[in-house]
């Protein structure tokens, strides 16, 4: 609510000093950006967005929000609510690219909570908690994708965020489905799971793949793409680039490691005896759809091509 009202503020600096409220006429005004409230308006418009898509230091309201049930978080925590920042960031864009304080703000502190994301990710053990980490982490990414940006816009933004939404999506209805099956949420008390469902086990398999990625899934073609993008930044944005280029190889690591021990820990191994005593299968028409999100990672992965059309409907 607090980021609300500072994007609030920022905004109305904003049509203050272009005379507007009109986003067409403000992109268009070329006096703008000499104006005096332009920096105070840029900042205030970045709190409100970092707010809204959990970046630091305010990443810590995600991941207590998993009270919400699952359908719920795969809903608004992978898919529309937490992507708003994102959203404002990139409509914001060609207004505020050139501003030497986009860049910085929009580099530092969203690939410092990319990092930071997928360390809280790992050292966690609530299913829920570890994907609303991760979660943190690739809005991170998203957002400081923005911050690095050329002045002519970025490319495969739409692609990534299409990527989070097949895995992420999916990722969150796995884990209501196990919490419901075996009753337990804790990851270290989990275990064996593939023999009691192997749909949902393949199906979850495919999506921590994406998410680590791995090729032949969307997850790889996205992040590879993005990747290319951060490497060209090295050489437009000295400091910043290579700063996102370590926080981006460091995070990428961590998150096979969060992947891989997300998938073996609930479906590997030895079933405890815990589960065995309160488990009772999920239908098939539960574990339908987390499954369709993954064969659209798979699909789309292994033929990119069928997403050129969709996208460039979308391009600005």
């Amino acid at each position: 609510g607090l980021g609300g009202l500072f994007l609030l503020a920022g905004l109305l600096l904003l049509g203050q000093a272009a005379g507007s409220y009109n986003l067409s006429a403000i992109l268009g005004s070329e006096s703008l950006t000499d104006h005096a409230l332009f920096n105070s308006a840029l900042a205030l418009i970045l709190v409100g967005a970092f707010t809204k898509s959990a970046q630091f230091p305010f990443h810590f309201w995600l991941p207590n929000a998993m009270a919400a049930p699952t359908p719920a978080s795969a809903y608004l925590h992978s898919a529309t609510m937490v992507k708003l920042g994102v959203f404002l960031c990139a409509r914001v864009f060609p207004l505020f690219v050139d501003n030497e304080l986009w860049g910085s703000l929009v580099s530092v502190i969203p690939f410092t909570t990319m990092l930071l994301g997928a360390v809280l990710a790992l050292l966690s053990h609530d299913l829920k908690a570890i994907l609303a980490f991760s979660t943190v982490s690739q809005l991170g990414y998203l957002i400081g994708y923005y911050g690095l940006g050329p002045a002519r816009g970025v490319d495969y933004d739409y692609l990534h965020i299409l990527n989070h939404v097949f895995y992420k999506g999916g990722l969150f209805m796995i884990v209501g489905i196990v919490a419901h099956a075996a009753g337990i949420r804790d990851i270290r008390q989990l275990g064996g799971l593939f023999r009691r469902m192997p749909l949902l086990g393949v199906t979850t398999l495919i999506a921590t793949a994406s998410m680590a990625g791995v090729i032949g899934t969307t997850g790889f073609v996205s992040k590879e793409l993005m990747l290319k993008e951060i490497f060209v930044a090295l050489n437009t944005h000295a400091g910043l680039g290579w700063y996102a280029a370590g926080c981006v190889v460091l995070t990428s690591v961590i998150k096979v490691a969060f992947s891989a021990r997300l998938f073996v820990n609930i479906f590997l191994g030895k079933e405890p005896p815990e589960i065995s005593k309160h488990f009772h299968a999920p239908s098939l028409a539960v574990q339908l759809p987390p499954a369709i999100l993954a064969v659209a990672a798979l699909v789309f992965g292994v033929f990119p091509a069928l997403l050129d059309e969709p996208l460039n409907l979308l391009v600005v």
